[in-house]
């Protein structure tokens, strides 16, 4: 073995990060990690310890929301190394990057925004601060007698007040 590191996962979905953390144990293994599995005890053990950087690695279910300079931005700004969850709890930082979010953050012209997120992407792939594993699925279900349904990329956190009932109340 290379070496050993300990990962720590958000209990909020102990089917899909218990499952990811027991794959990752053999895989890692194979280049030559030894992975020591510590499943969390309840949240708040989690939070202080991932809060605390008291963590090797971790696993967390981050939401993007509709727009990287919301959900991904937070993630990597050098200005947001905070000992709070779902900030840069990694400790990366690369002031070029911080530009190129700052000029994307207030980019206008989807053509020009769309080019500065292609350069986000290609630094953050030559440096590797983070290693998506995966995506959840987000699903929205609805009764068809719904009108003026939400279909934005906001989905289920988009405000309903402007949904309705077909007839004006619920079928019955």
């Amino acid at each position: 073995m290379r070496f050993s590191v300990t990962i720590d996962w958000y209990p909020g979905e102990p089917d899909s990060m218990d499952t990811i953390a027991q794959y990752l144990k053999p895989q890692l293994k194979k280049i030559g990690i030894d992975l020591q599995l510590r499943p969390p005890a309840d949240f708040l053990s989690w939070y202080k310890r991932i809060a605390g950087w008291q963590h090797d690695m971790t696993m967390s279910n981050i939401f993007s929301w509709g727009d990287p300079m919301i959900g991904v931005h937070r993630l990597y700004r050098c200005d947001n190394q905070k000992h709070v969850v779902w900030t840069n709890t990694s400790g990366y930082c690369n002031p070029k990057l911080d530009e190129v979010m700052a000029k994307a953050a207030v980019e206008t012209d989807v053509a020009k925004r769309k080019a500065l997120y292609v350069e986000f992407q290609q630094i953050l792939t030559a440096d590797v601060p983070l290693i998506w594993t995966h995506e959840a699925p987000y699903k929205t279900i609805y009764n068809k007698d719904l009108r003026n349904m939400v279909t934005s990329v906001w989905g289920s956190m988009t405000p309903f007040d402007s949904v309705y009932w077909k007839d004006g109340h619920a079928p019955k």
